[in-house]
């Protein structure tokens, strides 16, 4: 059970790390959305309530959260909000708000058209291995089975497009791109079409005024299709699928069903059990992991980047019939106790200060590179573990580059004629 002086805790943590970011980072950065992601996922803790991972068809249900993990949660914010203030008090933080992603019209087209062709040639590549020029249709469970690096490069080549024109506002490429956006929502992803809309959310408010533009309207728009994208995807993708339309689905499905595609409950339940089981995890094995990210091909290797959440699902979660995120805290919880939370916060703070200083002093198309990994990080890292956040950077920094070879190659073809 959680206790009064646990539960206060937590909130005071939450309410000092507020005040020291609207009075020493007042304006809309890439450090907000770290704040607002570890906001979201520390919902369940902050209401003092979590979902337990059920078997079978038993029915859902809510369970008090305890003291034990809503401290972990605490000395998370803790180190979040020590990160901050380090940065602030040593002059690290640079706050220069000025953004010089203006490249020149011709480049930006010729960007976006060789987004388009990448675009192009992975889905030819899914659709060739999948015999189905429809795959995205295809059952979960079977599209899992032909995807490969092709699928990491059309979703992130859809990305970079829709932000940059998006931001640029690039007609054809808003129609065109959006389309290609909700055909990724078609494919059952949900995490990518969020980053994406939380990154072009943060770039269209960068620099203004936080509490004002928390009430702006591009601020409400850009919440609402988030939250769409959480709730109403899974619907929608799972009436593609099926005989029954998306109102039938919607209509059988009760509220707690529902609040399912909000993933923080889940997540939150397995720092329950971590916790209270003393579940430990070599230091050296997330380690190791976290660097072998950093090859090309990990898995050629022999390195993964769920073994943490292997530990989860085979010893822990076992009667578990679904495949289960993860929990950043928990692993950190799990590979050093409180402290190894408290460092976990820091580094995660650290983690977005430092791109947002990149972001700062960026200039052209790199602008949207990095928001996009600062928004993966805010918005994916409490869900996965160390490795498996720098496994979904990867190929995200991948297609940029390629995108921008191509680019570069169409330039240098139009000089040579010239």
């Amino acid at each position: 059970m959680l206790s009064e002086a646990m539960f206060f805790l937590l909130w005071a943590t939450v309410i000092a790390t507020t005040i020291l970011l609207l009075t020493r980072f007042p304006t809309v950065s890439a450090i907000w959305i770290g704040f607002v992601g570890l906001c979201a996922y520390s919902i369940p803790a902050l209401l003092g309530i979590t979902r337990p991972v059920l078997s079978g068809k038993m029915s859902a249900y809510y369970a008090p959260t305890s003291d034990a993990a809503t401290l972990v949660m605490a000395v998370a914010w803790l180190g979040f909000a020590l990160s901050l203030l380090a940065a602030d008090t040593s002059g690290y933080a640079q706050k220069q708000p000025t953004i010089r992603a203006i490249p020149h019209p011709v480049y930006l087209n010729r960007f976006l058209l060789a987004a388009l062709g990448l675009i192009i040639l992975c889905y030819s590549s899914l659709a060739y291995k999948s015999g189905n020029f429809l795959w995205l249709l295809d059952a979960r469970t079977e599209i899992s089975s032909y995807i490969g690096a092709d699928w990491l490069l059309w979703k992130w080549a859809i990305a970079l497009g829709f932000l940059v024109g998006w931001y640029f506002q690039v007609p054809w490429a808003r129609a065109v791109f959006s389309c290609l956006l909700a055909l990724i929502i078609i494919g059952a992803d949900r995490t990518t079409p969020v980053i994406t809309l939380i990154s072009l959310g943060i770039a269209l408010m960068w620099a203004r005024p936080a509490i004002r533009t928390l009430f702006s309207g591009k601020s409400v728009t850009a919440a609402g299709a988030v939250l769409a994208v959480i709730f109403y995807a899974k619907p929608f993708y799972v009436s593609l699928r099926s005989d029954q339309s998306f109102s039938d689905i919607l209509a059988s499905t009760d509220a707690m069903s529902l609040q399912a595609g909000w993933e923080a409950f889940g997540t939150h339940e397995l720092l329950e059990k971590v916790v209270a089981l003393n579940i430990s995890y070599p230091l050296w094995s997330t380690m190791r992991d976290c660097l072998a990210q950093f090859l090309l091909v990990p898995s050629y290797f022999g390195f993964g980047s769920s073994g943490f959440n292997e530990l989860l699902q085979q010893q822990v979660f076992s009667q578990a019939t679904y495949g289960l995120a993860s929990n950043l805290w928990a692993h950190c919880w799990a590979t050093g106790g409180l402290f190894g939370v408290l460092i976990g916060g820091g580094v995660y703070g650290a983690s977005i200060l430092f791109l947002n200083n990149l972001i700062v002093r960026s200039r052209g198309m790199v602008f949207f590179l990095l928001l996009l990994v600062a928004a993966t990080i805010g918005v994916y890292a409490h869900r996965n573990s160390p490795e498996n956040i720098l496994a979904l950077i990867r190929p995200i920094v991948i297609v940029f580059f390629i995108i921008q070879v191509m680019a570069g190659l169409a330039t240098l073809q139009v000089r040579s004629r010239g």
